[in-house]
């Protein structure tokens, strides 16, 4: 929640005259929402401010003022901001209360109009109000509007409209003649120039058209000259596709606008719930739309004509897609020129800590051109190298490698063998790595050439398996970590990453002695001692197998802080396996203290012998996250950065808690969990936690010495980073050989006890 000013040259260079090289410093305990500039260079800045508390959480309105040189203008209020409260707070019972501002709007006598929304929140539902407050030029409040320079009127109460869409789902518009339009979920309200609930309009003031767009959510909105008011709204019956409507000045729907579902932008980013971002009135009627796919993170700009069509000349099919755009498309304006400048977060830095702004300008015209390539990967049962009706995508996520010798190199991990590229003219190379000796694909690569835009290369790929392969691996990943006295989680995953099916397939995991048995997913078939004991008749091929399993940690002083606990898992059968190294699997845990359930382990516990680790051994990382805070996390992300002594090349995913969106670039990789909506745990503890697994080798050339370090970084929705714990594991001399001083061995029933001592033993 903190922001700064940045100001541009026309060549995109920053204004070295403004603040400090460009930027002004950081401002803390501010959500920004929009800012205006003045014909004299001033800007103002409209921002929700926080105020910690105990209690509550409580945003209250702020506008602050700069000087064109960046500097903050202290004759404006009170040094130079307003910090307006708009009510509620001794409203016992709320626990909660927003005051979110959204729009301000420059009046022609210098008088600043800053609106938004106001929310108290119980348990039993959240109330809503449209607030809008009026500053005079000197930033004291103008008592002359509303209720002593505010007003805020009731518009909703909903247990089920959250937080988070409000937020998202809020703006306001102005007419010549100084009333306000303010639009939310269900509708909108227009107030007069003085401050009160225009009746004249709608029913008293409110108009709640959710019947007429299909129960869209209603943002942002205009009003065009002849004070008809133009919305964007999200269509549920395409499904949640964009469009735009029209409405009379006085609140009814305009029937000669046509309003069409944005299908060329909608299909082409491949979303299925657009955000709703920035509207933007031309000169010649013409409406300008920057809004944002959350499913592929990518903002689109579109032009729609004066009667709600799609201008099919603009871009491509009306639209310009794949904008280098992490987050929706809010900020955008139309130069006087009619370039459209859109600003968000770089997706080429998306993967770095912090990651970067971006700024870019786009042609009147749409000169933004661009080809695609749509791959997909099927399983071509009969090897005939065609794709059958009955042969359907492939569930791994190979890596896709698209190369323009020189210039350009993507590599994509695609969803279920489904991937989409943009590239540009040119002789582009697709190669996919199946990371599986017992398959190949048909054709082994594909090449695509054009010298024009526009076109689109569907490719498609058959994977073929070859016969009689027999391959097992099995593999312990840790949910919790190792606290004396509590529980422990743990899943073994057991595959057949072969191409024939196993049988008589014998599974043993070898638990410490001071972990104490409780359940197992699956009932083992035989418990003797510390080895717990599954047995299948037949393992199919290209499947896995889960086992969750629940012990205590011994209390102190069995298990001390500090203490180290292994666990070793294997798996065989009846015939012989061709990688006999991934039948076996040693989990080391160190016991702590104090648990954050965000954080990152390996498997190795902290030491991997060379010979192993040159070997081709995998490291195995679990990256653990919960959501402690006190509402739903819609979305969240985790960034992690390989450390350049791993193989990037070998990463492959052995376990995840939920559905997730992966792709890495030169070691940056960044795990996307759209809709998670992962509870936070005062609700519910045992659904706010989640983990991605996944393993990697190192570099065949690591030495004795070396030091490999992995950190991740754990977003949920817009809030800070959580860093995990710097995991390392040190690669370290192979142990030499011990001598043996006894060895003993007895039959007790159906068991052989085997007891042993050797010298320097640890």
């Amino acid at each position: 929640m903190n922001y700064v000013i940045s100001r541009f040259l026309p060549n995109g260079l920053p204004d070295s005259t403004f603040a400090s090289n460009g930027s002004t410093p950081v401002i803390k305990n501010h959500r920004p929402s929009s800012m205006e500039i003045l014909s004299n260079g001033q800007i103002f800045v409209s921002s929700a401010y926080y105020t910690p508390s105990i209690q509550t959480a409580d945003y209250d309105f702020c506008l602050t003022k700069y000087n064109s040189n960046g500097s903050i203008d202290n004759t404006f209020g009170n040094n130079g901001s307003v910090i307006t409260d708009v009510g509620f707070h001794n409203q016992s019972p709320y626990v909660n209360y927003w005051d979110m501002p959204v729009s301000i709007f420059i009046l022609a006598n210098g008088k600043i109009i800053q609106g938004g929304y106001s929310q108290t929140y119980i348990s039993s539902g959240r109330t809503t109000y449209h607030s809008v407050v009026r500053i005079n030029a000197n930033g004291i409040l103008d008592t002359t509007y509303g209720n002593k320079g505010k007003l805020s009127v009731k518009r909703s109460i909903n247990s089920q409209i959250n937080i988070y869409l409000w937020r998202l789902n809020y703006s306001m518009a102005i007419f010549s003649t100084e009333k306000i339009i303010a639009t939310s979920l269900e509708g909108f309200t227009r107030f007069t120039a003085n401050g009160v609930v225009d009746s004249t309009f709608g029913l008293n003031g409110l108009v709640s058209s959710m019947n007429k767009i299909d129960r869209s959510n209603i943002s942002p909105g205009l009003v065009q000259p002849n004070d008809k008011m133009v919305f964007v709204a999200r269509d549920s019956l395409f499904p949640f596709a964009l469009k735009v409507v029209r409405y009379n000045g006085d609140g009814s729907p305009d029937a000669t606008f046509r309003p069409r579902p944005l299908e060329n932008a909608y299909n082409q980013t491949g979303s299925d719930y657009g955000q709703i971002g920035k509207l933007m009135l031309e000169p010649n009627g013409q409406f300008n739309l920057a809004a944002y796919s959350e499913i592929t993170n990518n903002s689109f700009l579109t032009k729609i004509n004066n009667d709600g069509t799609v201008d099919s000349s603009y871009g491509r099919q009306g639209a310009i897609n794949h904008l280098p755009f992490e987050i929706w498309g809010r900020a955008a304006e139309t130069q006087t020129d009619g370039k459209i400048v859109v600003g968000g977060r770089n997706k080429q830095y998306i993967y770095t800590y912090p990651s970067y702004g971006i700024i870019a300008r786009y042609e009147k015209n749409a000169l933004v051109r661009y080809n695609t390539i749509i791959g997909n990967i099927f399983n071509d049962k009969n090897s005939n190298g065609i794709k059958d009706s009955n042969e359907g995508p492939i569930n791994s996520y190979p890596a896709v490698s698209v190369i323009k010798s020189g210039v350009d190199t993507f590599r994509h991990w695609s969803s279920g063998g489904r991937f989409m590229l943009d590239v540009d003219t040119g002789t582009y190379q697709t190669k996919i790595n199946v990371m599986s000796p017992y398959f190949t694909l048909v054709p082994a690569s594909k090449t695509t050439a054009h010298a024009t835009y526009w076109n689109t290369d569907t490719l498609l790929f058959g994977l073929q398996k070859m016969s009689g392969k027999r391959d097992l691996s099995i593999s312990i990943s840790t949910l919790t970590g190792v606290r004396p006295g509590f529980h422990s989680f743990y899943r073994i995953k057991v595959s057949n990453a072969g191409t024939d099916t196993a049988t008589n397939v014998v599974i043993k995991l070898i638990k410490s002695n001071r972990l104490t048995f409780n359940s197992a997913s699956l009932v083992p078939n035989m418990f003797v001692y510390d080895t717990l004991t599954w047995t299948f008749a037949i393992f199919q091929p290209q499947t896995d197998s889960l086992i969750w399993i629940n012990f205590t940690v011994n209390a102190t002083p069995s298990v001390n802080i500090g203490d180290t606990l292994h666990l070793v898992a294997n798996i065989s059968s009846d015939k012989p396996d061709l990688t006999p190294a991934d039948n076996s699997f040693s989990l080391t845990q160190i016991a702590v203290g104090a648990y954050d359930p965000n954080g990152k382990t390996e498997a190795h516990g902290g030491k991997i012998p060379l010979s192993i680790a040159t070997a081709g051994e995998y490291l195995t990382y679990t990256i653990r996250f919960q959501n402690t805070g006190n509402d739903t996390a819609f979305n969240m992300y985790i960034r992690d950065t390989m450390d350049s002594k791993l193989d990037w090349n070998s990463l492959q995913i052995v376990a995840n808690s939920h559905n997730y969106q992966m792709t890495m670039n030169d070691g940056k990789c960044l795990f996307k969990f759209p809709f998670i909506k992962l509870v936070d745990s005062i609700k519910n503890e045992a659904q706010s936690h989640g983990y991605i697994v996944y393993k990697i080798k190192a570099k065949p050339n690591v030495q004795v010495g070396d030091v490999i370090k992995n950190t991740a970084a754990i977003y949920f929705d817009y809030n800070l980073p959580i860093y995990t714990n710097t995991e390392m594991t040190t690669v370290v001399a192979d142990a030499q050989p011990l001598k043996l001083l006894s060895f003993t061995a007895k039959k007790e029933g159906k068991t052989n006890l085997l007891n042993w001592t050797s010298a320097n033993e640890v």
